[in-house]
């Protein structure tokens, strides 16, 4: 926590998308904690609130944002997708009613309660471009995506669920992050949980076979060389 304190531009790398999730939430308890936010007893990622870091689960396109009388909606395509392996600090948060899509159909709440986030890249500096985002809970997103899944056609609702994650982002904590989701990205200062990678791929034996052996070195490699400036390196 100190190194994110004196230094924003910095990350955590890991193996396992679980291993990530525990250590993006183990790191936002600490956060909320120390700006005195009571702990949810389940940690979801329901609400961010400004100085929370976040990233997408996928890539997506950025839209403007249209403010009706009652709630916010998509209106027009800016031209600019954001990645799954950019990591950005929240600048500010609005709480706000949302209209997507999926609130056409029966049994959906008409409107979801989510957020407008205003984000920016964690590794740009000062006079960068800021982006706002729209945020839907995630556990909302999944039960109305059962329902919609009951009540149309199998191509329909691939075709409308693979169009609406384009443009509608989930979005996860963005302190830790998978070794495969940063390729091709750089930061400053990199923290690797070596003992992650080892164990999600050859597990405890030393003596593995060639191809799981190449598959540690290009992770390690790839983990190694995501850092500008520092790295720190940590076993279990």
């Amino acid at each position: 926590m100190s190194v994110l304190d004196e230094d924003k531009d910095v990350v955590m790398l890991t193996y396992s998308r679980g291993n990530c999730q525990k250590t993006n939430f183990a790191i936002q308890d600490r956060v909320d904690a120390k700006h005195g936010r009571e702990l949810p007893e389940n940690r979801t990622t329901e609400k961010f609130y400004k100085g929370d870091r976040c990233c997408f689960d996928k890539p997506i396109e950025l839209y403007t944002i249209k403010f009706n009388k009652n709630y916010a909606e998509l209106d027009v395509s800016l031209g600019i997708t954001l990645y799954n392996g950019e990591i950005f600090d929240i600048l500010d948060t609005e709480n706000v009613k949302i209209k997507t899509p999926l609130n056409k159909f029966n049994n959906i709440a008409k409107l979801f309660n989510g957020q407008i986030l205003t984000i920016k890249r964690i590794n740009d500096n000062i006079y960068s471009s800021s982006y706002r985002v729209i945020h839907i809970p995630e556990d909302v997103i999944n039960e109305t995506r059962k329902i919609i899944r009951r009540q149309t056609r199998r191509d329909f609702y691939i075709a409308l669920m693979s169009n609406y994650v384009k443009i509608y982002p989930k979005l996860d904590y963005g302190y830790c992050i998978t070794v495969y989701k940063s390729q091709g990205s750089e930061w400053r200062n990199v923290f690797i949980h070596m003992s992650s990678i080892k164990w999600c791929i050859a597990g405890s034996n030393n003596n593995i076979e060639f191809k799981k052996k190449k598959a540690l070195f290009k992770a390690t490699y790839t983990a190694l060389t995501r850092a500008s400036h520092n790295i720190w390196l940590f076993w279990f």
